[in-house]
C-alpha cells in the first residue's frame, strides 16, 4: 500500500482512503447475541393462530414487561423488495433494490430497526423478527452474512440491550 500511494503522489493524483470494516470489530469469541426462540417449536399450520397469539402475549408480559418492542417484516413480489420495522411510536419502510433477496431484505430490517434504537438510546429493546434465518445467522459467533456482520458490531458495543425474538 506504501508503493501505490508514493506513485500516485509522484503523478499527482489525489484521492482520499477512507476506513471501512465489512468484517467483524469485535472478536468473535466476545459476542453473544440474546436469542429467544421458544416459538420456533410451534407448529403454525398444525396450533390455533389465537393460541401462538396467547403463548407470544404471555411471553412479552413475563420476560419484556420494560424492553421498546420493535417489529420488523419484509416483502417480496414481482413489484421490487421492501422492508419496514415498527413500534408504538414509529413506523419506517424501505425500497430495496428488486433483485434482493427475502433474506437480504428481513436481516436488513433487523439493522435499520436496532440503528433506530441506537439513535434513539432506547435502553432496552426486543426485535421482534418472524424470519428464523436472519435470526439464525445472528445468532452465529462469525455470521457470513456483511449486514449480519455490521448488526453483531452495533449490538457488541452497545452500550444498550438489544435482545431477539
Amino acid at each position: 500500500m506504501e508503493t501505490y500511494i508514493l506513485i500516485c503522489k509522484d503523478i499527482n493524483w489525489h484521492f482520499k482512503v477512507e476506513k471501512s470494516s465489512t468484517f467483524l470489530t469485535t472478536s468473535f469469541w466476545t459476542v453473544f447475541s440474546k436469542m429467544h426462540t421458544q416459538l420456533s417449536h410451534l407448529k403454525k399450520y398444525s396450533i390455533p393462530h389465537y393460541i401462538i397469539v396467547s403463548y407470544f402475549k404471555n411471553i412479552i408480559n413475563s420476560d419484556f414487561r420494560n424492553f421498546n418492542l420493535i417489529y420488523t417484516d419484509a416483502s417480496k413480489n414481482i413489484h421490487g423488495t421492501g422492508c419496514a420495522f415498527c413500534s408504538d411510536t414509529i413506523k419506517r419502510l424501505f425500497k430495496l433494490p428488486k433483485d434482493a433477496s427475502i433474506f437480504t431484505a428481513e436481516i436488513t430490517a433487523i439493522k435499520e430497526a436496532i440503528s433506530y434504537a441506537e439513535s434513539m438510546s432506547i435502553s432496552k429493546t426486543l426485535i421482534i423478527s418472524d424470519s428464523l434465518s436472519a435470526l439464525t445467522s445472528l445468532s452465529s459467533t462469525n455470521p457470513s452474512n456483511e449486514i449480519a456482520q455490521q448488526i453483531t458490531n452495533i449490538t457488541a458495543n452497545s452500550n444498550n440491550t438489544i435482545e431477539f425474538m
